[in-house]
Parts: C-alpha cells; sequence; structure tokens
C-alpha cells in the first residue's frame, strides 16, 4: 500500500468553516472581554510638556570649540530627565498630590516618559495619571527639577576651576609683592631715583586697580597697560646696569603675565557657568491633559482582528488534529488503494441492516453488489478467504462483511462466513439471532474426515440462495493461542478446500491484538472506512496493513450520505433482480423496514 504524506492537510478557510462554532464562540468571548476591560478601566490623562536645548559651549564667548555633536548633546539631555535625581527633585515637589492619589516615587517615574527629536534639539516630557492637573503638574515638576539639576551641576563643575584659579592667583599676587619690595630695596640701597620709577609704580597700581573694577577689564585696556609696564621696566634694566635688578625686573613682568592670564580666565569661567548652568533655549509647560483612556472604537477592531486570527489558527489546529473523511474519495489518498463501493447510510435510504437479503433492490444492496464485481474475478485457488478489517468498533466492518457475503451467495458461489471475533460475535448475532452463542463452532471436537463439519450452520442468503456460517463456539480458548496453533491452521485448511470463498469478519486491527493473526492467514484484505471517521487511524491502519505483506485490494466507504436521487434502482436493474419491474420477493425476504437491526453493527 502507498503511503502518502498529509495528502488531505485541510487549509484554513476549510477548518474555519467546519469549525465555526469555535471561531465564533472565541470571538465573541474576545469581544466580550475587551467591552469588559474598557468599561472597567479607570480613566487615564496624558500631559506634555516641552523643551529646546542648545549645548551651552556652543555659545560660550571664549571655547566655541568645545562645543559637543548636538545629537549626542540631545541624548545626554533625555537620560538626565529620566535620570533618579530629576525624579527625586519632582516627585518633592508634588509629593502632597502624589500622595493623595496613592502615587509613590516608584510609580511617579512609571507614569513619566521621555521622547526626543535630536533633528530640532526638542525634547518631550509625557506624564500620565488619573487626574488631568496632576497629569499637567507632574509633567510641569519634571521640567523644573531639570533645570534645577542642570545648573546646580553647572555651578560644582566650574567652581572648583574657579577656586582652583583663586588659589593660584593669590600666589602670584603675593611673588608679585616680594618681587617689588626687592627692587625697591635695591633702588633705596644705590640711591636710584627718578621718574620712570614713579611712572612705573603708577602703571602697577593702575594694573592692580584694573583687576579689582566691578566690570570685567577690557583685553585692549590691559594689553596697553602690559606693554607700557613692560617698556618702562626695560628702560630702568637698562639704565641700571645691573644683573640683580635687571633679573629682578624680567622675574616681575614674567610674574605680572600670569597673573594678568590667570584673572582672565577666571573672569572667563564664571562667565561659561551662567551659560552652562542654563543650556535651555525654550521651554513649552503643559497647560492642559488629553484623555488616554481606551476607547471603545479602537478596541473593539483590534479584538476583532486579533481573536479572528487566533480563533482561525485555532480552528486549523483542531482541523489539523481531528482530520476526517467526509468523501468516499478522500482515504484513497492514505490507504493507496482504489474505492470498491460507497454504502450508503442505512437509516437514511430507510432499510433493513441486511439490505442483500431483505432489501435487493436497494442502493445499498447494490453497493455491496459492486464488492462482489470488483473481487469475484481475483478469485481462485490462492485467493478464497477475504477478510474485512478496520481501525476501530463502530466502523460497520460487521454489517459490510455479513452483506457481501449475502451477494456472493446469492451470485451462485459457495459462501462460508466465518466469524472470527470471538469475543464478541456479533456477525453470528446479525445473522442467527441471539442463540447463535450458545451453538458449537471453529473451537469445538473437529473430525476433518467428516462429511459434514461440526458447527457449521447453513443459512438463507434470499431467494434459493444459501450459504455457511461458522462461529466460535462453546469451547473456551485463548483467542491469539489458538489462531497462531497448528490445530486452528489444519481446521481452516479443510475450510479453504469446501468452499469457493470465505469471508472473515474480525476484531478491530488497531484494538485487538490476534486481528492481525487472521490478516495473515487472509487472502485479500478490503478496509473499511466509515464517513466522518478520523484521518489519523486510517493513517494508523494503512501503517499496520503494509506490516502484514497481505493484499489490500481497495477499501468500502461506510454509512456514506444517501445521494438525492430515487433509493430504488429501477429501469436496467430489473434485468439483474428478474420479474421485470416489480420485484418477486424470494423465499424468506421482507419487505423493507421489516427486519429491524437486532445489534449494533460493528
Amino acid at each position: 500500500m502507498m503511503q502518502l504524506e498529509d495528502p488531505l492537510e485541510p487549509t484554513v478557510f476549510e477548518a474555519v468553516r467546519q469549525y465555526w462554532l469555535f471561531v465564533l464562540i472565541v470571538v465573541a468571548m474576545a469581544l466580550g472581554a475587551a467591552f469588559a476591560l474598557v468599561t472597567a478601566a479607570p480613566p487615564r490623562f496624558s500631559a506634555t510638556a516641552s523643551l529646546v536645548v542648545e549645548e551651552p559651549n556652543s555659545s560660550t564667548l571664549f571655547e566655541p570649540g568645545a562645543a559637543t555633536r548636538p545629537e549626542r548633546y540631545v541624548e545626554n539631555q533625555v537620560e538626565i530627565l529620566r535620570s533618579a535625581a530629576v525624579n527625586q527633585a519632582a516627585f518633592a515637589e508634588v509629593e502632597s498630590e502624589a500622595a493623595a492619589l496613592g502615587i509613590d516615587a516608584d510609580a511617579f517615574s512609571d507614569a513619566k516618559t521621555v521622547r526626543a527629536r535630536a533633528s530640532n534639539d526638542v525634547i518631550f516630557v509625557d506624564f500620565e495619571a488619573t487626574e488631568a492637573q496632576f497629569a499637567i503638574d507632574a509633567a510641569n515638576a519634571v521640567l523644573r527639577a531639570y533645570e534645577g539639576v542642570r545648573r546646580s551641576e553647572a555651578i560644582r563643575s566650574f567652581g572648583t576651576a574657579i577656586d582652583q584659579l583663586e588659589v593660584a592667583i593669590e600666589e602670584l599676587s603675593t611673588r608679585l609683592s616680594g618681587i617689588q619690595d626687592e627692587i625697591r630695596a635695591e633702588r633705596v640701597r644705590d640711591g636710584v631715583r627718578s621718574e620712570l620709577d614713579q611712572q612705573y609704580e603708577d602703571t602697577l597700581e593702575q594694573l592692580a586697580a584694573l583687576d579689582l573694577r566691578a566690570d570685567p577689564p577690557g583685553a585692549d585696556e590691559r594689553a596697553a597697560l602690559l606693554f607700557r609696564l613692560d617698556a618702562i621696566a626695560t628702560t630702568l634694566a637698562i639704565e641700571a646696569q645691573d644683573p640683580a635688578m635687571a633679573a629682578l625686573i624680567q622675574e616681575q613682568t614674567e610674574t605680572i603675565t600670569r597673573l594678568s592670564e590667570f584673572t582672565a580666565r577666571r573672569e572667563e569661567l564664571r562667565v561659561d557657568a551662567e551659560l552652562a548652568g542654563a543650556g535651555v533655549v525654550f521651554t513649552s509647560p503643559a497647560e492642559d491633559a488629553e484623555s488616554v483612556g481606551l476607547a471603545l472604537s479602537r478596541v473593539l477592531p483590534i479584538a476583532l482582528v486579533l481573536s479572528l486570527a487566533v480563533a482561525a489558527f485555532g480552528a486549523y489546529l483542531l482541523a489539523l488534529r481531528r482530520r476526517r473523511f467526509f468523501s468516499a474519495s478522500d482515504p484513497a489518498a492514505i490507504l493507496g488503494v482504489p474505492l470498491i463501493a460507497s454504502i450508503p447510510d442505512f437509516r437514511a435510504e430507510k432499510v433493513s441492516v441486511l439490505p442483500a437479503r431483505y432489501d435487493p433492490a436497494s442502493r445499498s444492496a447494490e453497493a455491496f453488489r459492486f464488492v462482489v464485481a470488483v473481487t469475484r474475478p481475483k478469485l481462485g485457488s490462492d485467493t478464497k478467504v477475504i477478510m474485512f478489517v478496520s481501525s476501530d468498533t463502530g466502523d460497520g466492518k460487521t454489517v459490510t462483511a455479513a452483506n457481501t457475503a449475502l451477494a456472493f451467495a446469492r451470485s451462485g458461489l459457495n459462501v462460508l462466513v466465518f466469524d472470527a471475533d470471538f469475543g464478541s460475535q456479533a456477525l453470528a448475532e446479525l445473522l442467527v439471532g441471539p442463540e447463535a452463542k450458545g451453538r458449537r463452532g471453529i473451537t469445538n471436537s473437529w473430525r476433518p474426515k467428516d462429511a459434514t463439519l461440526p458447527g457449521v450452520d447453513s443459512l438463507s442468503a434470499g431467494g434459493s440462495a444459501t450459504f455457511d456460517l461458522i462461529g466460535r463456539g462453546t469451547h473456551e480458548v485463548d483467542a491469539p493461542d489458538f489462531f497462531a496453533s497448528s490445530d486452528f491452521e489444519s481446521r481452516f485448511a479443510v475450510l479453504r478446500e469446501k468452499y469457493d470463498v470465505i469471508i472473515v469478519d474480525g476484531p478491530p486491527v488497531l484494538r485487538v491484538a490476534y486481528a492481525t493473526l487472521l490478516a495473515r492467514r487472509a487472502d485479500a484484505l478490503i478496509a473499511v472506512i466509515p464517513h466522518g471517521s478520523s484521518v489519523a487511524d486510517a493513517f494508523e491502519l494503512d501503517q499496520r496493513l503494509r506490516q502484514l505483506g497481505t493484499s489490500v485490494v481497495g477499501y468500502t466507504y461506510t454509512k456514506a450520505p444517501l445521494p438525492r436521487t430515487p433509493s430504488r434502482v429501477v429501469g436496467s436493474m430489473a434485468d439483474v433482480l428478474g420479474g421485470g419491474n416489480s420485484h418477486q420477493k424470494g423465499e424468506g425476504e421482507a419487505t423493507t423496514g421489516e427486519v429491524e437491526q437486532s445489534v449494533s453493527p460493528k
């Protein structure tokens, strides 16, 4: 038997159509949950404050080259706005309002969102809360906290540098005073005093006064005084013609120059500190808050789309796990053998469970004649034993075997029906009645040379046709051991010689182990697949039958829906049944519905 790989895998559309009720329930539950979520969720409001930032170094007066990349600066400010320091300062400002709403510091931080547009240096601070006014106040508090943290950090950083310059300026001033005292002492000792000395002293006093002015001195003014001081000192050194004096004057000049540079740098840092302490070009405080709660108009469409996707996927998984046959041709793709006959549901056609005996003009009876027509050419010395196999009980195997045997008998063959399902004996009960369980059978004493085989009953197949039946018998045996024994083999060999065809009905192949022992002794197998049965069971049945080595000639599709055409066969069918258009009942036949099903078909 050929094994195909998932030939009947369903499509999503087919799965949704098959499990439409499941899809409907999932979608309804999702929409109900979405509606409950929207109506039960508390209102939420969001306020947005914004600010435009600029790298302070890009606008400093003294070091324009120190600016960093604008996008990097904006990223840094976003991180500062997200920092714990800003959160703490902002929360402290609105702590009383937050406490009234049950918001702690962690919840305050979680409610804040900072986003940026690096392309235009704009940073947005969003704050969500259940109260609109609190959302506004909190967003604005974050802006103020950011500015305060930035200014404090800038003042601290620049203050350290300025303090270091102050120390250096103090040391240079002390050194300059000492040098000046040495120069004065040297001149007094030499008795040299001139008008240049006075000019030199006056210039020094003007330079000192310049550093003490409230308004910062201009660079040109300071440079002029330094040039004048240097010229006078050079002239005095030349006049003095004293190496020691020249050295003192040179050191004095250098000290004055350094002192002037340090003083100028201190003033520059003070200006930069003011600029760096801001860094905010523009602020736009939050003035109102918009509702950001869940809206039915947005939530329901999303819930509908998502639930449909989930339901369709779930339906596909269900269809994949519960694939079933709904067409007579479908099992061929799994079993790799042809369809022999599609047998209608007896209840739909309103015929008995033995239509081949009691309703020979029905579609059901014609289906079993199809089985005979397909399998009879295969019969011969090597093919006499035909066994019907199925995966589970309730598949219609027993009823199919019984009706096929009746159809064979009515075709003129010498037929034996062997009920080999020792645990059930439903076939014998179907053909004989409840008393079949007390009859002798194949397990009782056996004398192959006897003209009449023990335990074999001859029954009517309708009209003048008859067939034989043999069942389990009354002797207690272990079925697996019995069917594996040489005793059974010898008894079965006698039956093979006596009959044209032996129809065997055994237990379900996937449920009872010794069914495979029977299947190995058969010459041909016919699988029974009911309408609506599981594809997975058919896969497993196919795997089991492939291991037996016995030929599977085809399958019958049982319990098939009845076509919407007349249920009685007329016209050319009269040639098969005889008697023209009116059916002549044979001896022992009954009209449709006269025989009710006494046992459930297997």
